[in-house]
């Protein structure tokens, strides 16, 4: 989650699905158990609970060869399964791809199509490519698996796994209204079939409290991340992957409503129980390293905020390579410091380049598209008051904030769906749906936040170039 309305600019933090808030963490076990196989399976699960993935992946192989050789397919399918995910773990994305697809073309041939296993290799692929950053081909294996699942009945376990995960991808896709639906479809059918207190109703009240954030709702998005935590902390203990995400998570609300203090606490919270478990170069640290960068961003120190931004960017370049939107939001945040500190050209470089990868990523309609947008705005608006101290402002204050507001159009343009207007005089006129039961909704704005944010810095801009016409 990426959000700061009340400035001119916009800060990326990094919200946090926890990978264990996929369905990966349901996946099918094998039937066959009580043999040499089925022991290896065991061992295998055993060592990837406590993240030793490489030695798991050893196990879940073995166990793989004996079941094809044992002719039991729905068991080799769920070993190719199990092993996918632990390369997902370990952010080795290609080699989790390959497996899944050898294992889908035994599977689909020995099991056909329709088969529960099949539909968890599918949900599997789906949330490989969701965070390799292909978010159409993640939602079309997940809208696949939930086909398959659908003839469990609509009330049946499962169909909550698989409503949690297409609501995951429709909040990277920034359609937050949606994601808020299927992520209430979950939560409801988890409800009928399991405890108040379950793991997975932790999941589905983290999820709903990212989507509540996105809207700017923050004191519910924190009682939602506090249940979560609750929850958590309950059945898993104090040390545990989920429970640092959910330190993460409300580390980030207590950011946006200027608790500094606090957030900081949440989140070095969060970094202490990754270490521990994964060590201090795992993908999954690095969402706590960016979060840090922006509490420090916001207390004024830089350098510190350069550290730990820069920390979370190698990392995710070794692990994501140099295309996805994770390695964007990195970039973003860099420019967003030099920004503060006056550095004006390295500010609008870092943003130029996350800009080129949310395009190459999601084409030119989505909410980290117009945070950038707004960022870029900002860096002119901010150049305007510094060149107040220069010898010729007169000339240069104008063609500054004209370019801002430049920006500020191609922020609207990149949020309100069918806004091809590039002049600056012109806003689009947004209309209002209402829907019986639901929150109404402007239609075609993908993020009511990030636009105000927009539609404000706009109207500064235009309010200073007036002061300026009047000198």
């Amino acid at each position: 989650m990426k959000t700061t309305i009340i400035f001119l600019f916009v800060i990326l933090p990094f919200i946090v699905y926890s990978q264990r808030d996929t369905t990966l963490a349901n996946l099918p076990v094998p039937i066959t158990i009580g043999t040499q196989a089925g022991d290896y399976f065991k061992k295998a699960d055993s060592l990837s609970k406590v993240a030793q993935y490489d030695s798991a992946i050893f196990y879940y192989e073995k166990a793989s060869v004996i079941y094809g050789q044992l002719i039991k397919w729905e068991d080799y399918l769920i070993c190719f399964n199990k092993i996918a995910q632990n390369y997902f773990y370990k952010a080795q994305f290609t080699k989790a791809i390959e497996k899944l697809k050898t294992g889908l073309t035994t599977g689909i041939e020995k099991l056909g199509k329709q088969h529960k296993v099949v539909a968890a290799s599918y949900n599997v692929l789906g949330a490989v490519y969701w965070k390799k950053g292909e978010y159409d081909n993640a939602l079309k294996n997940y809208q696949q698996s939930l086909n398959i699942l659908k003839t469990l009945g609509n009330e049946h376990l499962k169909m909550a796994f698989g409503f949690n995960n297409i609501g995951v991808i429709y909040w990277e896709k920034g359609d937050y209204e949606k994601a808020m639906e299927y992520h209430q479809q979950a939560l409801r059918i988890k409800q009928l079939n399991l405890g108040k207190d379950h793991p997975s109703i932790a999941q589905s009240y983290n999820n709903m409290g990212i989507v509540y954030f996105e809207r700017g709702d923050y004191g519910t998005a924190m009682e939602y991340f506090q249940q979560a935590l609750r929850i958590r902390q309950l059945n898993f203990g104090k040390d545990h992957l989920d429970v640092a995400a959910s330190y993460d998570n409300i580390g980030i609300v207590y950011r946006e409503t200027g608790s500094y203090n606090e957030a900081m606490e949440s989140h070095q919270q969060a970094i202490r129980i990754r270490y521990q478990i994964l060590g201090k170069d795992h993908p999954e640290i690095t969402s706590s390293y960016n979060n840090l960068g922006n509490v420090y961003k916001d207390k004024g120190e830089y350098g510190k905020a350069l550290e730990y931004h820069q920390k979370s960017l190698n990392i995710r370049l070794k692990a994501f390579g140099k295309e996805h939107s994770y390695v964007a939001k990195n970039y973003s945040n860099i420019g967003d410091v030099f920004k503060n500190k006056g550095e004006f050209t390295k500010a609008k470089a870092y943003q130029n380049k996350a800009l080129a990868i949310y395009i190459n990523t999601f084409g030119r309609y989505h909410p980290d598209i117009g945070r950038v947008y707004n960022s870029l705005a900002a860096i002119y608006v901010a150049k305007t008051s510094m060149e107040h101290g220069s010898p010729r402002p007169k000339l240069r204050a104008p063609y500054l904030l004209d370019t801002a507001l430049f920006y500020y159009q191609q922020a609207i343009q990149s949020l309100v769906k069918g806004f091809p207007d590039n002049g600056i005089y012109v806003n689009p006129v947004l209309k209002k749906v209402f829907i019986p039961g639901k929150v109404p909704k402007i239609e075609g704005v993908q993020s009511m936040l990030v636009l105000l944010a927009v539609l404000e810095g706009k109207a500064e801009a235009f309010y200073r170039r007036w002061k300026e016409g009047k000198k």
